[in-house]
């Protein structure tokens, strides 16, 4: 095994004192991409995993993601890789292509398209069994919620600030418990290293890759909205 953060630790050092102690770096099996290895946690397949943990969602269960952007897209990749079947929202065609790529039975353009009518029509009627929210929107939040069916969970992974809840509406008379994921745990991190192992296709999610020296053109790639994950890669031989 090695330290896959570390590299980057070393790097960033100024002095003698790094920019993250030892103990919060986590180490990456040896044959393993330190791009693919980066996407392990964090903001990739690290919310996904540990919101789905309380979704309690099984095999042959419909999932609806809202927000086809890197955490929404490794909702769907993760979901599908248990066998469930995932149901996939962005206003992006470009995002839309990417969640078929990497495993959604369905995508929806929700500003086109009735979503609530489209998910009924796949389901029987009986709405999701779980959603997850990825888009970081107030609007997400709402289509969230009215994708979910009664008694079904709801993951907020999108930093939405505030929204409008009506609690007797979406909570009471659903029966529905809506959580927040934020992160994952330490102790969850060995799980998804197993995943890797198992065959989980986390490079599908990886559409970008740039040298560290160009950083404002990410940025702007990953702004524009068409990407999946976009990395950020440092030459040990120049830094």
């Amino acid at each position: 095994m090695r330290c896959g953060a570390a590299a980057h630790a070393r790097s960033a050092r100024q002095g003698d004192t790094p920019t993250a102690p030892d103990h919060v770096l986590l180490a990456l099996p040896d044959d393993t991409d330190f791009a693919v290895g980066s996407l392990l946690t964090g903001d990739t397949l690290g919310v996904p995993y540990h919101a789905s943990r309380r979704l309690g969602v099984h095999e042959g269960d419909t999932v609806v993601v809202v927000g086809c952007g890197p955490i929404g897209l490794a909702s769907i990749l993760f979901h599908t890789f248990r066998h469930a079947r995932v149901i996939a929202l962005d206003p992006r065609i470009e995002r839309r292509s990417l969640a078929q790529r990497v495993g959604a039975e369905i995508v929806i353009d929700p500003t086109s398209d009735d979503p609530v009518a489209a998910v009924q029509s796949s389901t029987s009627g009986r709405l999701a069994d779980a959603s997850i929210e990825a888009s970081g929107t107030a609007a997400g939040v709402a289509l969230a919620l009215a994708m979910a069916g009664p008694g079904r969970p709801v993951a907020l992974c999108g930093e939405a600030r505030e929204v409008t809840l009506d609690v007797s509406r979406d909570l009471l008379r659903q029966d529905r418990t809506v959580f927040g994921s934020w992160y994952y745990h330490y102790a969850e991190y060995p799980d998804m290293v197993g995943l890797l192992r198992s065959g989980l296709r986390l490079q599908e999610l990886l559409t970008h890759r740039f040298a560290f020296a160009e950083a404002p053109a990410a940025m702007a790639a990953f702004a524009g909205g068409a990407t999946g994950k976009v990395v950020l890669e440092i030459d040990p031989d120049s830094a």
